[in-house]
């Protein structure tokens, strides 16, 4: 009885490696989407002639009426709930996601968030 149990418990218990990983994964995915905004941002930039928007949110701006036209769809942070904004700093820009911990673009590079 109780090897069952310890069995059961064992199954139960969140394999801390596979977790790990797959936040790993959804960081990646969510760096890389905040690249893509940043094209976005200074394909704007270029049509309005250097101009750094303040987006509060990036799904607002989607589509041909947008800011940020040159994105057909709207990129997801895999934390469903998670939202993107640029914001204008100094002479750039950052493209940030609403989970600080998946850090922030800024001046052509991802900047990984403090641990």
């Amino acid at each position: 009885m109780l090897t069952l149990l310890a069995a059961v418990a064992l199954l139960q218990t969140p394999n801390t490696a596979a977790t790990l990983a797959d936040k790993d994964s959804d960081i990646k995915i969510c760096q890389a989407n905040m690249k893509l905004i940043a094209k976005a941002v200074v394909a704007y930039q270029k049509r309005t002639g250097g101009r750094h928007p303040a987006i509060a949110d990036v799904a607002t701006e989607i589509g041909p009426k947008g800011k940020l036209s040159t994105l057909k769809t709207v990129p997801a942070c895999p934390n469903v709930y998670n939202r993107y904004c640029v914001a204008p700093v100094g002479f750039t820009f950052r493209v940030t996601c609403s989970d600080k911990s998946h850090g922030y673009w800024e001046n052509g590079k991802i900047v990984k968030a403090k641990s």
